[in-house]
């Protein structure tokens, strides 16, 4: 896909569920409504990342949260990929697009080592006039990857298959990361729509209906074009 993610998937809240499920390998979800028509694959051994290095999604402890060095770490691996997975282009420059849950981005923004999100945003803003955006809640972009957050991100995969609720899985997208298809049987529009008149025609009823599939792209048995980040997220309480 050629523009960020989110403007391509928001149309709806089922497709926008599906889509993540697909991305970040939730198997966990095995009901074809919430997986656009199509079976949920795991993420390849080569496309994931777990911050600190562990082997699965039930080893992420709470020490294991999410930060920066893992944004340049999926690029990084993106970039080196065989095959290389490609950004897409905005306003003529390479951007990767990457997805985090608000677990997440509550660690990312809330780490104040050297050289973590508060310590870059001090940096760039001290003395400016500009509104610092971590006071407006704008994600913003660090390292060329377009920074946003969906409650869709999903959570974990345990090593034994079961959902693993005290992680997160963000995603790394580069082009063409996940393809979707539409259709209706014969009409001028993917969509067949239906209008009809209700309580001696006073209220006027509307169904769209279409056919809709959804898959993940990978390639000589490799994810395409996405990276899954896996971190320890869980709600913020004191």
């Amino acid at each position: 896909m050629q523009q960020p993610f989110g403007a391509v998937l928001g149309v709806t809240t089922q497709e926008r569920t599906f889509s993540f499920n697909h991305v970040c390998g939730n198997t966990v979800q095995t009901d074809l409504r919430y997986a656009g028509n199509n079976a949920i694959i795991a993420p390849s051994s080569s496309r994931v990342l777990r911050v600190g290095g562990v082997a699965s999604d039930d080893l992420l402890t709470s020490s294991h949260v999410m930060s920066l060095q893992w944004v340049d770490y999926a690029k990084e691996l993106a970039q080196t990929a065989d095959p290389q997975i490609q950004p897409i282009m905005v306003d003529g420059d390479e951007k990767y697009v990457m997805y985090f849950h608000p677990y997440q981005i509550t660690d990312l923004r809330t780490n104040t080592s050297t050289g973590q999100w508060l310590d870059i945003t001090k940096s760039i803003y001290q003395g400016s006039k500009q509104k610092n955006p971590i006071y407006s809640g704008a994600l913003g972009e660090h390292n060329g990857v377009v920074l946003r957050m969906s409650h869709d991100v999903t959570q974990g995969v345990a090593a034994a298959g079961t959902a693993d609720t005290d992680t997160r899985r963000a995603v790394l997208l580069g082009a063409q990361s996940a393809v979707i298809a539409t259709g209706s049987s014969n009409g001028e529009t993917e969509y067949e729509w239906v209008e009809e008149l209700f309580d001696y025609k006073r209220w006027l009823g509307v169904g769209v209906k279409s056919t809709i599939g959804m898959k993940k792209t990978v390639f000589n048995s490799k994810d395409f074009a996405t990276v899954v980040v896996s971190s320890y997220a869980a709600q913020h309480t004191s």
